[in-house]
């Protein structure tokens, strides 16, 4: 149970036989002459052994059921489930974020009027029959990012000061 002096062993514990390189050839070559002398193993079976061994197996009219992996039902399964996840993540939040004509602010749709060139006959039509107007502003999409990109290049800092 001494560690000291464990790294400095100058011999190893392997030995080798007394005078086995010396021999080693005399031997190698006698086993070489013995194997070429011999060329069966010396293990013969009886005469007549495997003619008297028989073995019968039960013989079955039936087809086994087979299953496939892979089947037309499973693969339902699989596409059922895919449908309805999809479908939950697909469709729109009903009722959350609607845009209504009440929830239009003045300016929208006077940034409408204005950018849209309307004549006064049409103008006068959208007024007079609201469910029209209505239907217009709703259609077009108003985008907070469109909308701010439309006040950055056509309006004017000057167009906002009020004395």
């Amino acid at each position: 149970m001494k560690k000291i002096g464990k790294h400095n062993i100058s011999t190893g514990g392997f030995k080798t036989p007394k005078d086995y390189f010396e021999t080693l050839e005399n031997n190698l070559i006698s086993e070489l002459n013995l194997r070429d002398q011999v060329s069966e193993s010396g293990l013969n079976i009886p005469d007549g052994y495997l003619e008297g061994f028989k073995v019968e197996l039960p013989k079955s009219e039936s087809n086994p059921k087979v299953i496939d992996l892979f089947n037309k039902k499973s693969w339902l399964y699989v596409a059922s489930v895919a449908a309805v996840i999809i479908f939950i993540f697909t469709i729109p939040k009903i009722g959350s974020n609607a845009i209504t004509f009440a929830s239009l602010d003045n300016d929208s749709i006077e940034n409408y009027l204005l950018t849209n060139d309307l004549e006064s006959v049409e103008l006068s039509n959208l007024i007079t029959n609201t469910t029209a107007f209505e239907n217009i502003i709703l259609e077009e999409t108003l985008n907070d990012i469109h909308l701010e990109d439309y006040l950055y290049e056509n309006i004017d800092v000057e167009d906002f000061n009020i004395e």
